[in-house]
């Protein structure tokens, strides 16, 4: 199971203050998830899509993954609890098997979470990503905090 928090607090847009008020908080309320994929440790997931940034999820879309029986993956829901966590859960992958076979390698993945929010106006946004390596924001790649060093 991975547990998996991304969260958005707004600054609110205010003239040029020192110490800008945190605005309201949004958390996305509905989140879609493919994986796993195997994966190094340092290099990401490759070969799913030219721009990762442009993967949306897609009812009937089907992928490939080494790590799940049958090989063939679609995009699931995900809701968080009161707290913002969101519990994925793999099915179909024998990670006791990869773990004998292959070692700590084996079981290293990934997996792409997909989640959207609208506001009414341009804001500054600060995303909480822990244990992410890397996310996208208006089609803009950002980097997270994949170590969860805070």
């Amino acid at each position: 199971m991975l547990r998996l928090c991304l969260a958005a607090i707004l600054i609110a847009a205010a003239t040029a203050p020192t110490h800008p008020e945190f605005g309201t908080s949004l958390q996305i309320t509905e989140w879609h998830y493919l994986g796993p994929f195997s994966t190094g440790p340092r290099e990401g997931i490759t070969g799913i899509a030219d721009d990762p940034g442009e993967l949306r999820p897609r009812e009937g879309d089907r992928y490939v993954s080494t790590l799940v029986q049958g090989g063939s993956i679609g995009w699931k829901e995900a809701f968080p609890d009161s707290t913002g966590w969101v519990d994925i859960e793999f099915e179909g992958v024998l990670w006791d098997t990869l773990m004998d076979i292959y070692g700590y390698p084996g079981v290293v993945n990934g997996a792409y979470a997909y989640g959207e929010f609208v506001v009414s106006s341009e804001q500054t946004a600060l995303v909480v990503a822990e244990r992410i390596g890397s996310f996208y924001l208006n089609g803009e790649l950002n980097y997270g905090d994949p170590y969860g060093h805070d």
